[in-house]
């Protein structure tokens, strides 16, 4: 059996999922979401992804920070067993 992590993303929330490979197929199950606290519409949220172990990092490079428009921000997420935790953006 082969399992891996993936992840499909949309404008303010990155879904994961985890397949597994057996003799009968693939079986996909949903193992979190991870919303940015801030996200807004056309931020880009999930364009980049980097994932190790317990971690995510997720790039937002459209994400408006105080007056300045598209400048863009990077969420730092941890998966502590039960949940994701978004811990900086």
């Amino acid at each position: 059996m082969n399992n891996k992590t993936l992840f499909s993303f949309l404008t303010l929330i990155l879904i994961l999922f985890n397949y597994s490979i057996s003799t009968t197929g693939l079986i996909w199950t949903q193992t979190g979401i991870l919303i940015s606290n801030d996200g807004q519409t056309n931020d880009d949220f999930g364009q980049s992804v980097s994932m190790s172990e317990n971690y995510a990092v997720i790039g937002s490079p459209k994400s408006q920070v105080g007056n300045n428009t598209e400048q863009g921000k990077v969420y730092l997420f941890q998966n502590n067993s039960s949940n994701w935790v978004q811990y900086r953006h």
